[in-house]
């Protein structure tokens, strides 16, 4: 079953909910922006390690795909 989590702009229905149940949905967020983290972090140690050719392929240069793979995995 998925969950779907309340964005922080839904501050109002989380007012009106339980403190079990706002505990649940902080958690639920907090496991959702570690997954997107862990994500990001290993999409950027592939970037660094691809080749030339495939760079080229995707469309990208070797200083964009070094510049976002030095980004920390909390950056956009």
């Amino acid at each position: 079953m998925k969950v779907n989590i309340l964005p922080i702009s839904s501050a109002n229905i989380i007012e009106q909910i339980s403190p079990g149940q706002k505990f649940i949905v902080h958690i639920k967020a907090g496991r959702q922006l570690i997954r997107k983290w862990i994500k990001r972090s290993i999409e950027r140690r592939v970037l660094k390690e691809l080749n030339g050719y495939v760079l080229k392929d995707i469309g990208i240069t070797r200083l964009e795909a070094n510049r976002e793979a030095d980004k920390w995995f909390w950056q956009d």
